[in-house]
């Protein structure tokens, strides 16, 4: 897991509380899947008024995991399920307090 600070997460809870709002729906860009298949890195965006808003670095920490800098995004471990829902799903617990909150697409 990753090691975020205290205040890395109330900065992050704030800018998504800005940016994103129960219901919406965010889309997930799988960057990279490693050799084995058991690693990914996802990148998150949301909309706003029409443009994409890149929001994958407050997910990480939101969701306590590690970042990928070469790939620009989120490292989920795991495979046999949708790893997109997953990751969405635990971020709208951590904001929401119910993973059902917000809606999840793949590009």
């Amino acid at each position: 897991m990753a090691k975020w600070t205290k205040q890395d997460r109330e900065e992050a809870a704030n800018w998504f509380n800005k940016n994103v709002t129960a219901g919406d729906r965010l889309y997930c860009i799988i960057r990279h899947v490693s050799k084995s298949g058991m690693k990914r890195i996802i990148s998150v965006n949301a909309i706003r008024n029409n443009e994409p808003i890149d929001i994958s670095h407050a997910v990480a920490v939101l969701t306590d995991s590690a970042w990928d800098r070469d790939h620009y995004g989120v490292i989920v471990n795991g495979c046999d399920m949708d790893m997109c829902f997953g990751l969405v799903y635990d971020v709208a617990g951590a904001v929401f307090w119910d993973g059902y909150k917000l809606k999840h697409d793949v590009m």
